[in-house]
């Protein structure tokens, strides 16, 4: 503990059988973030919790919980986050008693945006499927929506005031006195530094290392958006992937980045030692990478926090929560961060100065020059580095030893100076050629027709394309006599139209050929072309195009396709209004070529939704 430094508040429990239970799903860390704030009420209220991400939960174990909350964040079109899809689909699974949670009491807490129609959708779906199976609601679900006023903090604060009341009722000990807000807990992690030998590197047991072997902008040099199409070389005994499958990757910060932090916070003199990291308590448990590495002997503090977390994120309210304790409490600084911690107009405060102009972490300990917070709380100061998954662009009987990706550089402007950076982007954007590239293939969530004769609609603005480009390709390698409508979304025509070439050659009948092909096995023959490509280039007239636009132009073709061929349709690219705005155009295709009226076209979506003739994958 650095001199000077709050002493916390002693632990007042050994770890136990836990009397709540915290599962939380996350997509962006959000959901995380509101767990471990959930499980800092209980520890406050001498309350044994256990914290689990769903992706790691031992299913079966739920039937013997007595108190549960759930925080789970929404994705997609009301999905589930990827890690927690399995848990789900337990919940689902046929035969189970209609009692067999009836000892279960439980809370839901759903995060999500209103943007998108299926608010809140996965909290809502586990609601409703926990009391259908028998569990007992302990008090009414909260909702965290993106789009107020005071970001998810709106939704959040009544809900945990809500939670804290009804704890405090029914599971604080008696006898006992919540410590205090503005008392500092005892670090969750226990950090150890010492001189002892530090071991090289090794990727997490589950990855598969790839060597990067291209990284090129397809981007015209004028275009604003610099996207990459980055290709890694798969080994050996890398497990097969399909088409439609998505690779992760656990992104690491900008060294440069991490020296500042390391120089602000005092650490720079123990930033090479070895570092040892262990549960404070054990129902708390570390991220399964992080635990290997520690266990290894891999670890150091700049390492750590190079590689395992993010203090390049925008701080949430529990990272001002925490710095309150490292400010001197005559300090005007001080003074800043508790109004930053208040209801009403301080939570307003925070939001403006930092979740509004995505502000950073770093940033923010720069400003604030008074803090000074002791190594032992790292893991308390910054979240958890989270994968990035990107959906691969590459058919794999095209590729079948290696990836490709493409990945558009995230760069944009706010009300700050400097460019606000994404973190896994510009990672990939500056690995080099040769690099080990450790990384993850998992199943994505866009399936091919099991019939190679079905035809397909392809709906894809910017590097949405890409996992589109893999079902096509796939289609195509294998000459699957099903018809293809692909819609791609751009800018320009000239300048940021992905994979254009390929497109227009598959639309004038040419075969797709394997890269390692040899010269005498390449077939300059054409076949009948199975392909119609569009371009909504939305910037190339003076009235906007985009690809919703495209779709009513199609309407006569996309109406046969889906209702009189019972093809599939599929939606790919960034999140936002763009999906909502093409289901749209899609319904109004129903009511002028099917003869619908807006009741009936809606009905005919949503049938081809449930029969996942539509499926979309947006982020």
């Amino acid at each position: 503990m650095q001199q000077g430094a709050p002493t916390p508040a002693p632990s007042s429990m050994e770890p136990t059988s836990a009397a709540l239970t915290v599962l939380y799903a996350t997509e962006t860390g959000n959901a995380e973030d509101v767990a471990h704030r959930i499980a800092q009420i209980a520890y406050r209220h001498h309350v044994s919790v256990r914290l689990v991400n769903l992706a790691d939960y031992d299913r079966l174990a739920l039937v013997n919980e007595t108190h549960v909350v759930f925080v789970v964040s929404t994705t997609g079109n009301g999905e589930f986050p990827t890690p927690a899809r399995a848990f789900w689909r337990f919940l689902l699974r046929k035969g189970l008693p209609d009692d067999i949670l009836s000892d279960v009491t439980f809370a839901t807490f759903g995060l999500g945006d209103s943007v998108y129609t299926r608010f809140c959708w996965a909290s809502r779906m586990l609601n409703r499927r926990l009391s259908d199976l028998g569990a007992a609601e302990w008090f009414e679900r909260g909702e965290a929506d993106e789009q107020h006023e005071l970001g998810l903090e709106g939704g959040l604060q009544p809900w945990l005031e809500t939670f804290t009341s009804h704890l405090r009722d029914d599971l604080m000990p008696q006898g006992r006195v919540p410590i205090p807000a503005d008392t500092l807990l005892p670090p969750r992690v226990r950090v150890a530094l010492s001189d002892a030998p530090v071991h090289a590197p090794t990727p997490p047991s589950e990855a598969i290392v790839g060597t990067l072997a291209r990284n090129d902008r397809m981007t015209a040099a004028s275009h604003f958006q610099d996207v990459r199409c980055i290709e890694i070389t798969l080994p050996d005994d890398a497990p097969p992937y399909q088409a439609g499958d998505v690779a992760t990757f656990l992104p690491q910060n900008a060294p440069e980045d991490i020296e500042i932090l390391l120089r602000r916070l005092g650490w720079t003199d123990v930033a090479d030692q070895r570092l040892e990291l262990t549960p404070a308590d054990a129902n708390h448990a570390l991220p399964h990478a992080l635990a290997q590495a520690s266990a290894a002997h891999t670890l150091t503090l700049r390492r750590l926090l190079t590689q395992y977390l993010d203090p390049l994120a925008v701080p949430r309210r529990s990272f001002f929560d925490l710095l309150q304790h490292f400010t001197p409490r005559n300090h005007m600084e001080h003074e800043k961060i508790v109004e930053f911690l208040q209801p009403g107009d301080g939570t307003d405060d925070m939001y403006e100065y930092a979740q509004r102009v995505r502000r950073t972490m770093l940033e923010v300990l720069i400003e604030f020059k008074s803090v000074q917070v002791p190594v032992a709380y790292v893991m308390d100061l910054f979240p958890p580095m989270r994968e990035r998954a990107y959906s691969i662009a590459s058919a794999p009987s095209m590729y079948p030893r290696c990836i490709q990706l493409a990945v558009a550089v995230v760069q944009y402007k706010t009300r700050l100076q400097k460019p606000r950076v994404g973190t896994a982007s510009a990672w990939l954007a500056r690995l080099q050629h040769g690099a080990q590239v450790p990384l993850r293939l998992q199943p994505g969530t866009l399936l091919l027709p099991a019939q190679a004769s079905v035809p397909i609609i392809a709906i894809g603005p910017g590097t949405g394309i890409a996992p589109l480009r893999a079902l096509v390709q796939e289609r195509l390698a294998h000459q699957a006599p099903g018809e293809h409508l692909v819609i791609a979304g751009c800018r320009y025509m000239e300048r940021d139209c992905l994979f254009r070439d390929e497109w227009e050659a598959w639309a004038r009948g040419e075969i797709p050929q394997r890269p390692d092909a040899r010269p005498a096995d390449i077939s300059s023959e054409r076949g009948p072309p199975r392909l119609t490509f569009h371009v909504a280039a939305s910037r190339d007239q003076a009235d906007k195009v985009y690809v919703q636009d495209i779709v009513r132009q199609q309407g006569a073709r996309i109406w046969d396709v889906l209702a009189a061929r019972r093809g599939i349709a599929y939606l790919c690219g960034s999140s936002g209004r763009m999906p909502e705005q093409v289901r749209d155009a899609i319904v109004a295709v129903f009511q002028e070529h099917g003869a619908m009226d807006a009741e009936q076209a809606a009905r005919f979506f949503a049938t081809l939704e449930a029969e996942r003739r539509w499926q979309e994958e947006c982020w």
